[in-house]
């Protein structure tokens, strides 16, 4: 696997940063101080492994020009490309290729490699590389060799101590353990078996007590059964004789209603019934008659006014109303010398006299008495003939006038209107029609009286039907010695009250047979008082029986009778499985310990037999071997002399250069195993003599044809040393980035 680049949204001076396309082999980030190199070492962290906490004491890189804090980094991990992307926040968290994801996922994909590791082993800075305490922490060790016994990333020695104390809690010589508490238990239950067993003895004498307590209350049962029997007759009679003394005066008590006709009910009923007809008869009659009366009533009054005689008249005088009304326009358009054309026909007259005379003295002026002659005659005829048109039109005028009096005076008259000409028509119709309504009213008049002529009768009979009923009625209830219905009813139920008494009486002096009540009251106290002893001693018996039941009931439902032998065999197999468990864990924890020694004996050397090589390359053969101590926790140097050193007893550039050596070993076992991992370095090469390094960077070129590797410097001379030891190295320049405060 390798890092093909990365995009910083926020983390530190970066803001919106992206780097692709690293090599796959040695890749030198080279720039001074503050641009930023162990600002990129701590962001690959963060992004694969999660933020530091903010109450840690760890850097955390805050975006100082802004953005989200955080970013992606893209790997490359059997040819495909996986894009980890983390943020501060929680919201956003980590996601592999977009998709939410968790810290397993990350672990699974760096082939079991968790934070520390990866922290100490594969990115790692100067500081951090200077120092043997990563190496000497069991776990970091551990999960590299015990990778193939429980698991890549897995403890053995955690599985060991987890062995342990599972054995320990199971059973242990000293203290509390589970098959300590589980023999206290056996114990306990042991003791409830043997108080079961006593309380299974105890049951068998409970269970003859309790026959014997049956027995016993067997015949007191059947003594007390034949006093019962004794005792049922005579309280019967007793209570014979007491409800015959109550009916007695129940009936002593009744009116004294002997006599009573025979099926009363149905006859009252039917009396009733008629009576009720009659009278529903009577009332419907009555309101039809009154209502025929009123409404007689109303057509009367609307009837009032008019006489019959008026009949011929109006049709007479309908009949001459053609008559009058020619004669009135025709009298309208005869000239009666106040209109019009009478006064233009007699100013024409005037005026053609006045031509005439004017004519006929002008001709006479003249000599012409001939013409003015004939001019005065011709005037004379035409005045003539213009006189005799006048008296013609006044003849007539007159005759219509005597017409037209005769139709309107006798029908004024009538009416008693002084109206004329169209309006004194209008007012004859109107008398007409109100005549019309007058005649239908008198002729529906004459046909409601036709049809309710026989209505007094029917009513009279009616009345006559509800008299006669009411009168039987009264007769049947003075029959009964009854005032009215409801004291028939009352007198009735006495009646019956007093018979069925009679009869009940008459039943029980026949059932009482001779004897003497005082007699049957001494028997019966005395029979009452043997029961009563009797009842005591049943219960005292019951009492018994109740007591020795709910012992043998507790006896026989208790689970220390039944499940005490099971839950004691119970015990002692949870306690052989407990042992059981003991061994398997201890067997267990001896197997994953011999087998842990043994692994660390034939893998150790390994690593330390390359780191060795290494060291030795770089030493220039000043050390020749890197051994184990005899207690398995320490590490030491072997020089040309055959002398030991420990780490710490080496100067400060030799002691690195030891570390790293040891870490380039342990990388490449763990790759070998599980996955081969880039390897980041910080200035690891500052301490080194010129000599060393050189040898060193040979070193990384080597490990670099197989791995990742990327190294952040800040010396020029460094990745020239590089440079020489290999070729295709790539050199990445990095400039210094302002801050947001600069």
């Amino acid at each position: 696997m390798r890092i093909e680049g990365w995009h910083i949204e926020g983390f530190g001076i970066f803001n919106e940063v992206e780097h692709r396309g690293l090599a796959p082999g040695l890749t030198v980030f080279l720039g001074p101080n503050e641009t930023g190199k162990s600002t990129l070492l701590g962001f690959l962290r963060c992004v694969l492994f999660g933020f530091p906490s903010r109450r840690s004491k760890a850097l955390q890189y805050p975006p100082l020009k802004g953005g989200r804090h955080g970013g992606r980094v893209m790997l490359c991990a059997n040819q495909r490309e996986v894009v980890v992307e983390r943020f501060a926040s929680k919201r956003d968290g980590l996601r592999l290729n977009g998709i939410e994801a968790s810290d397993q996922d990350i672990q699974a994909l760096l082939g079991g490699a968790d934070e520390s590791l990866f922290r100490t082993v594969f990115a790692f800075s100067l500081t951090e590389m200077q120092s043997f305490e990563w190496l000497q922490a069991e776990q970091v060790r551990e999960r590299i060799f015990s990778a193939g016994i429980a698991g890549a990333g897995a403890s053995a020695r955690q599985v060991i101590d987890d062995l342990e104390e599972a054995a320990a809690s199971l059973y242990r010589v000293r203290g509390g353990c589970r098959v300590k508490e589980l023999t206290e238990k056996i114990e306990a239950a042991d003791e409830r078996r043997k108080q079961a067993e006593i309380d299974a003895d105890r049951y068998i004498t409970l269970e003859a007590l309790q026959d014997e307590l049956a027995f016993r209350l067997s015949a007191v049962t059947e003594e007390e059964r034949q006093l019962r029997e004794r005792l049922a007759p005579m309280e019967k009679l007793l209570e014979r004789r007491s409800e015959q003394e109550r009916l007695k005066s129940e009936l002593a008590a009744l009116d004294p209603v002997e006599e009573f006709p025979p099926d009363p009910e149905t006859r009252m009923a039917t009396l009733v019934s008629r009576v009720d007809t009659a009278r529903a008869t009577e009332a419907r009659l009555q309101n039809e008659q009154q209502a025929a009366d009123l409404e007689r009533a109303k057509l009367a009054a609307a009837v009032n006014g008019g006489a019959p005689g008026d009949d011929a008249w109006i049709e007479e005088f309908h009949s001459r109303l053609g008559r009058y009304r020619d004669c009135q326009k025709a009298f309208d358009g005869v000239p009666d010398g106040s209109d019009m054309r009478t006064r233009t026909l007699l100013a024409c007259c005037l005026a053609i006299g006045a031509c005439v005379a004017f004519g006929s003295g002008l001709l006479t002026g003249r000599g012409q008495l001939y013409s003015a002659a004939v001019t005065i005659v011709a005037a004379i005829f035409g005045a003539f003939l213009v006189l005799r048109q006048w008296i013609a039109w006044k003849t007539e005028a007159n005759g219509l006038k005597q017409e037209i009096v005769a139709w309107e005076s006798p029908v004024r008259e009538r009416l008693g209107s002084s109206s004329a000409g169209d309006r004194l028509i209008t007012e004859f119709f109107d008398f007409r029609e109100k005549n019309q309504v007058k005649r239908d009213l008198r002729a529906k008049l004459a046909a409601f009286d036709e049809t309710n002529r026989g209505m007094p009768s029917k009513l009279e009979a009616g009345r006559r039907c509800l008299a006669g009923a009411t009168e039987e009625l009264q007769s049947f209830l003075k029959e009964c010695g009854a005032a009215n219905e409801a004291d028939f009813f009352a007198r009735l139920r006495i009646f019956r009250n007093r018979k069925e008494l009679q009869e009940k009486i008459a039943a029980l002096d026949q059932v009482i047979e001779a004897g003497s009540p005082d007699d049957w009251k001494s028997e019966t106290s005395r029979i009452g008082g043997a029961l009563r002893e009797l009842q005591t001693r049943r219960d005292e018996i019951v009492g018994e029986q109740r007591v020795g039941q709910t012992e043998m009931t507790r006896i026989g439902e208790s689970p220390a009778a039944s499940s005490a032998r099971a839950e004691l065999e119970c015990l002692k197999a949870e306690r052989a499985e407990s042992l059981r468990e003991w061994r398997v864990a201890r067997i267990a924890r001896e197997l994953v310990a011999r087998t842990l020694s043994e692994f660390t004996q034939t893998r150790q050397p390994a690593v330390l037999e390359e780191a060795s090589a290494a060291f030795e390359r770089v030493t220039g053969a000043a050390y020749k071997r890197i051994l184990q101590g005899e207690s398995g926790n320490e590490l030491l140097v072997m020089d040309q002399q055959g002398a030991t050193k420990r780490p710490e007893e080496l100067s400060r550039g030799a002691a690195e250069q030891l570390y790293l050596c040891l870490r380039l070993a342990l990388a490449s076992e763990f790759g070998r195993r599980a996955e081969p991992l880039p390897l980041v370095m910080d200035d690891v090469l500052v301490n080194f003599d010129p000599e060393r390094a050189r040898a060193m960077a040979v070193e990384l070129a080597q490990f670099a044809e197989q791995r990742q590797v990327l190294l952040f410097t800040c010396h020029p001379e460094t990745a020239r040393l590089f440079q020489e030891a290999a070729q295709g190295v790539s050199v990445v320049p990095m400039e210094r980035r302002r801050s947001a405060a600069q």
